[in-house]
């Protein structure tokens, strides 16, 4: 069963990108900064085989923060995910030995738009989480900073 992009989900994702870019303004920016001017000074006062391990030092954070994002990330995809396979479920279990055939087409768009229902339920849901995620992801990234 397919469906077209629902406002709903349109609405989730806008949270998302909101929350994507708020994170890089108001919380990245500045463990980047600070990366970047320990790198700086790096390249001012160290020398030979110093300077070297004087910036990976500077920029071991990053790679941190991108792992935090994308470990948030992918958990949250995956809620998502299992919400959504959760409404299939309960369609599919409302089928008639799995057969979609032997419904009627009026039975079918029924099911289609329970589908659908329960699918912009789950975009309802996960949206109202989002604070929560970028608030974990905040967290996390600012106990690096420190």
């Amino acid at each position: 069963m397919s469906y077209n992009t629902s406002p709903e989900m349109r609405d989730l994702q806008n949270d998302v990108e909101k929350l994507q870019e708020d994170l890089v303004d108001k919380v990245f920016r500045h463990v980047m900064k600070d990366s970047f001017s320990c790198a700086a000074k790096c390249c001012i006062n160290a020398s030979g085989k110093k300077l070297n391990s004087c910036t990976e030092n500077c920029m071991q954070k990053m790679p941190v923060m991108q792992n935090i994002v994308k470990n948030e990330m992918e958990t949250f995809q995956q809620r998502l995910q299992r919400c959504q396979m959760n409404c299939n479920e309960e369609i599919q279990d409302r089928v008639p030995v799995g057969d979609m055939s032997k419904l009627s087409d009026s039975a079918k768009e029924e099911l289609q738009q329970q589908m659908m229902d329960c699918a912009n339920s789950c975009f309802v849901q996960f949206r109202k989480k989002v604070p929560a995620l970028y608030g974990r992801i905040e967290s996390q990234v600012k106990s690096l900073h420190n």
